[in-house]
């Protein structure tokens, strides 16, 4: 007996090994949960309900933590910079950033890129003179929904603008895409012989206040959500025709009631979606640089509820 003892041993150990090579084979792999975080300006506005609906639908499907943070007290890049440190150093494995402001973020940038992976928002990587290979973009063609948005004027008013005033709204004129949409518009309209009779940049109070001491254009132009909101009671008070391009909520009113006469709505769910898409795919498989041009719909109040326009203004789950 004593002479089978190690041999009897020996096999215990064997079998042992074998059971955990068994189980360990069989047991399902145990995949990595990913966080990532998401710093846009006024991220508390009901303008990005709908992005946020997107983002959600995308972490269920991807199996990922997404953190939207809270940028109510958000006013300068510096705050932001703060707020990306912050995400960064609680160890997020990538981040979904719209800059509060284009200029002076090349050095951001290239900080990020060297610490974690990145995804930038509404913001073309060709406005960097640094390497981004590593930045990823999800954006709107802002040249072609500017010159879609002057259409939608002319369609109803004629493209002879001579001796008619147009004020626009402008917003955020530091972001680079509010910077071409301006820019954009600004050279249609000139061609067409408008006077651009007034120019309201800042915050949403900012803008309001502003349109207190202006005069009363012919036509008025809003660049985002933010900028229409802030003119829709202008708008409303005088009777002025109003365009623009957007999707909060008090759009989405004012065109039902008739006070914005156009409005062009990005596709800001599939934003959302393609946003944490794209952050995955990066995170799990490093990749050349990739960019996704978000769709955009023209609606009135005549087609607004047609049932594909219904699903971008009120989709499921918003």
């Amino acid at each position: 007996m004593k002479k089978n003892k190690p041999f009897i041993i020996t096999v215990l150990i064997l079998s042992i090994v074998i059971m955990s090579t068994i189980f360990a084979l069989s047991s399902p792999t145990v995949e990595n949960i990913y966080e990532i975080s998401v710093i846009v300006p006024n991220s508390s506005n009901n303008m990005w309900n709908r992005f946020e609906s997107g983002v959600r639908e995308a972490m269920d499907n991807e199996n990922v933590i997404v953190n939207i943070v809270n940028t109510t007290d958000m006013e300068t890049l510096a705050d932001q910079k703060n707020l990306i440190d912050k995400e960064i150093r609680n160890g997020t494995d990538g981040l979904i950033v719209e800059f509060i402001s284009s200029n002076d973020t090349e050095k951001v940038v290239d900080d990020i890129v060297s610490r974690t992976n990145l995804l930038l928002l509404n913001t073309k990587c060709a406005m960097y003179d640094i390497d981004l290979k590593k930045v990823d973009t999800v954006t709107l063609d802002d040249e072609l929904i500017a010159t879609t948005l002057t259409s939608q004027l002319f369609d109803q008013v004629g493209r002879d603008l001579r001796f008619k005033r147009v004020g626009i709204l402008a917003n955020n004129v530091d972001q680079y895409n509010m910077k071409k949409r301006l820019n954009t518009v600004e050279d249609i309209l000139d061609h067409a012989g408008a006077k651009i009779d007034w120019i309201v940049s800042g915050s949403s109070s900012e803008m309001e206040e502003q349109l207190k001491f202006v005069d009363i254009p012919n036509y008025m132009i809003g660049l985002n959500s933010v900028s229409l909101d802030s003119g829709i009671d202008f708008a409303k008070k005088y009777n002025i025709p109003l365009y623009g391009i957007g999707g909060s909520d008090q759009n989405v009113n004012a065109l039902d009631e008739g006070i914005i006469q156009s409005m062009l709505v990005p596709d800001v769910f599939m934003m959302g979606y393609n946003s944490v898409q794209l952050m995955v795919q990066r995170i799990k498989f490093p990749h050349e640089r990739k960019e996704k041009i978000i769709d955009f719909y023209t609606i009135n109040k005549e087609n607004m509820f047609s049932k594909q326009n219904e699903s971008i203004l009120f989709p499921i789950g918003d």
